[in-house]
């Protein structure tokens, strides 16, 4: 196992030396070029990343690895250093993504959701809030009571579209979105290749410059970026789970009820207390 060491500045790296002490771990399995850990981290996480591709992008720790292993070892680790930690995993989604159903590609893809989630609940006990985990995928993907988050939640806009990327979180911390959603600009497509053409779908994308603006990310290329998750959507998910207290009960001390089905779609609670999916 290589472990690799990157981040984005010279100030970075001397904030991130002189907070490890202080702050909680976070193990970002499938973490790709750092969406998700930029926004962990600017939750108050130490961020260290895992994915089996090299990610030179990558802005925190990083172990080139398959998950498995760093799984097994790190949490056991900061165990027993008295550290505190959580766990996300992004596993692949092409498998339930809307394109790979379309034209029938599934099978050409991994299932991973029900394995990482049984091998993270090897390492923490699910019941508790003691050691939160979270499940980050696409609608569609088998997760558990999850929340469903979009761009237009945060206000991701850039050159007049507007960030219409929904991705489902599960955890065994109650999560909350901000807002509803707000689809009032043509939608940001960050996928393909920026700057191009889809002559199968006649669509035209904007550039880098927008998807970079729109994402909230200046680091990845348009390859990473299509694959990426915005930090705003971590940076909400890691806030609650860093302090569950304050987001997953009434002022009466009563606990919600699930924002969205399986399918990431918004339950009656949902729909009456916020608007979601109206």
């Amino acid at each position: 196992m290589r472990e690799l060491y990157r981040t984005r500045s010279t100030t970075d790296r001397n904030l991130h030396t002189v907070m490890r002490e202080q702050r909680p771990r976070l193990l970002d399995l499938f973490c790709g070029a750092g969406g998700a850990a930029m926004g962990y981290y600017r939750a108050g996480f130490d961020v260290v990343g895992v994915d089996v591709n090299p990610q030179p992008h990558f802005p925190f720790e990083f172990i080139h690895a398959d998950w498995e292993e760093p799984l097994r070892y790190l949490p056991g680790l900061w165990e027993r250093e008295g550290v505190q930690y959580a766990i996300h995993a992004s596993p692949p989604c092409q498998h339930y993504s809307t394109m790979t159903k379309k034209w029938g590609r599934e099978d050409y893809h991994p299932d991973l959701v029900d394995e990482v989630r049984a091998a993270i609940f090897e390492v923490i006990d699910p019941g508790a809030e003691a050691i939160p985990y979270v499940i980050e995928n696409v609608p569609g993907a088998p997760l558990w009571e999850p929340m469903m988050l979009c761009g237009t939640m945060f206000a991701l806009e850039s050159q007049g579209y507007g960030l219409q990327r929904h991705r489902i979180f599960e955890s065994n911390i109650f999560l909350m979105p901000p807002a509803m959603c707000y689809h009032h600009l043509p939608a940001l497509p960050v996928y393909g290749h920026a700057g191009g053409r889809s002559k199968r779908d006649g669509l035209k994308f904007p550039g880098i410059d927008a998807w970079r603006e729109g994402m909230g990310i200046d680091w990845m290329t348009g390859k990473e970026l299509a694959e990426a998750i915005p930090p705003a959507f971590t940076e909400h998910v890691g806030r609650q789970i860093m302090d569950p207290t304050g987001w997953n009960k009434t002022p009466d001390g009563v606990s919600f009820g699930p924002v969205c089905d399986p399918d990431g779609q918004p339950t009656p609670f949902t729909k009456g207390m916020f608007g979601v999916g109206s």
